[in-house]
């Protein structure tokens, strides 16, 4: 389960911003959105199953979800990089010492019942620091410490058990873009599968505005598709769509995308010509039996809603971390809140999957826990700060949603004067 991450100099977070999603021990509020955890270092905590952000457009919501993307991207990329290859650098801009300075991003995570503590801090052209932490018991154990040192020159600490992976030094030296655990998985060094597996693995990204035809076919095709089709048809059954089937359709690629034939070269054409393309078919009741529609003839709310729902039926299955930025984005609120209530009811959510959002529709917070909102403020400087409500003092009797519309938390925007500077008031 992911337990805290922290982002630094990314974006327009410019000062280190933590998220946690360790439960407070302040609040007995809608205990269904815990889980014990029986990690060493975190048997005493229980670990939320979902984090939510909120916050006035432009505020920074979206860049904690693109730095959790970018840390699992450095992960699972980075040693595959060609040697002459920059890594994807996008620190805060706004001020001259922050521009040349290292983008750091921090992660606590369980796999297994073992907490994993992992830090990595990079520049275009190489990284600086980079080291990883596991608790089998109350203490943590270093696995690596990769850093440079005074000179500028790059040093690997490794404990006695890790000393084989001193064979990549060398590797390291030569192409400094890449990470100790990235090098490490594509060497098979069976001692870092798990944390990179599961950073690698199981932070899922959805984005609802870009399900089409082609987003749906690999998820319904196969023996698991089957449960996920399943499970599908039984939650639009009751979400007012209209539609009562869906299933896989496969075509040849070439002939689904007519016309890049003189685009390709004659070896690519050869690679395509039995390369599937599968689509989703969405069945719609009708007087005189059923219809098929293709992606096209569904609504782009219809097709956000599919999307989501589909990625949180796998990340529910697989007890991944699913983030989905703007969830609310061509969504009905009950329709989001649905969705977020799956990763609370125990008996869906059996692997203990969890939830990161962002969201414009302030009654989403009803849903949850002071502890699980969050709230991103944009400064006058440029930068981005993240705070939680469980900071505010929240009236019992008064729902989140409201206090946070009439302003009592920030993380709203300020439009004053919009319209009367229209109309010349």
């Amino acid at each position: 389960m992911l337990v805290e991450f922290s982002v630094e100099n990314y974006g327009s977070i410019r000062d280190e911003q933590t998220v946690s999603f360790v439960a407070s021990r302040y609040f007995k509020e809608a205990d269904e959105w815990t889980v014990a955890c029986g990690a060493p270092g975190l048997k005493s905590e229980s670990i939320l199953k979902a984090a939510s952000f909120f916050g006035a457009n432009a505020s920074g919501k979206t860049t904690v979800v693109d730095a959790l993307n970018h840390l699992q991207w450095l992960v699972r990329f980075s040693a595959g990089l060609m040697p002459d290859m920059m890594l994807p650098f996008n620190p805060f801009k706004l001020d001259s010492a922050h521009r040349s300075a290292p983008s750091a991003f921090k992660i606590i995570f369980t796999v297994d019942d073992v907490r994993y503590d992992y830090e990595v801090s990079h520049r275009s052209d190489r990284v600086m620091n980079e080291k990883l932490e596991k608790y089998e018991t109350g203490r943590s154990q270093l696995m690596f410490h990769r850093y440079m040192d005074d000179s500028g020159s790059m040093q690997l600490k490794l404990t006695s058990k890790m000393s084989a992976l001193k064979k990549i030094q060398q590797f390291l030296e030569n192409k400094p873009t890449s990470l100790v655990l990235s090098r490490a998985a594509q060497e098979g060094f069976e001692p870092l599968m798990a944390p990179y597996n599961w950073i690698a693995k199981q932070l899922r990204f959805s984005e609802p505005d870009e399900k089409d035809a082609s987003s749906f076919g690999p998820i319904l095709d196969g023996a698991e598709g089957d449960d996920i089709r399943s499970d599908l048809i039984k939650i639009i059954s009751h979400a007012d769509l209209g539609i009562v089937g869906i299933k896989s359709k496969s075509e040849p690629f070439l002939e689904r995308m007519s016309g890049i034939e003189q685009m390709l070269s004659q070896e690519a054409l050869e690679r395509l010509k039995d390369m599937p393309f599968k689509t989703a078919i969405f069945t719609h009741a009708a007087e005189d039996g059923s219809v098929d529609f293709e992606s096209s003839g569904e609504s782009v709310g219809t097709l956000a809603f599919l999307g989501v729902a589909a990625d949180a039926l796998i990340a529910l299955r697989d007890g991944a971390v699913l983030c989905v930025d703007e969830i609310d984005r061509s969504l009905h609120p009950a329709l989001v809140r649905e969705i977020i209530r799956m990763f609370a009811d125990e008996w869906i959510n059996k692997k203990h999957a969890q939830l990161l959002f962002t969201a414009h529709t302030p009654q989403l917070m009803d849903e949850l826990r002071r502890d699980q909102v969050w709230l991103t403020t944009k400064w006058g400087n440029g930068a981005t700060t993240v705070e939680s409500l469980s900071d505010y003092s929240v009236r019992k009797s008064e729902r989140k949603s409201v206090g946070y519309e009439l302003g009592r938390y920030g993380a709203v925007p300020y439009v004053d004067g919009i319209y009367s500077s229209l109309v010349g008031a």
